[in-house]
């Protein structure tokens, strides 16, 4: 039977002490460290079309590369993805992300404008 598992992200301001506590036993809240990860959406039934996600992480991987990033992974695969849409949703109609950890970099938040 194919499981689903779900991920959240919350706000910063919350600590592992100060987060709300599932009152399902089945939810479990985990502290992941930060991480600068590429991104790409893409649309489809993703858990049943490996060749998606296969052209999907290439895609990613050679926008990353592009953009002179470096993949913290060294797998011949490094993304993994996540899905957005329940089940019941037409597979035209599913939102996905395709991820790709990166080394992290220095971004200037200063746009440069020469007008």
């Amino acid at each position: 039977r194919y499981q689903r598992r779900v991920h959240g992200v919350l706000p910063a301001a919350l600590t592992s002490e100060t987060t709300p506590q599932p009152t399902d036993p089945r939810v479990k809240v985990v502290a992941e460290p930060a991480r600068f990860v590429a991104v790409l959406p893409f649309y489809g039934q993703a858990e049943r079309n490996p060749g998606l996600l296969a052209r999907s992480g290439d895609r990613l991987l050679a926008a990353v590369r592009a953009a002179g990033l470096s993949p913290r992974s060294s797998a011949v695969q490094p993304w993994y993805w996540g899905g957005f849409n329940p089940p019941w949703t037409l597979w035209f109609l599913r939102t996905n992300e395709m991820y790709i950890d990166v080394e992290p970099v220095e971004f200037n938040d200063t746009p440069d404008h020469n007008d």
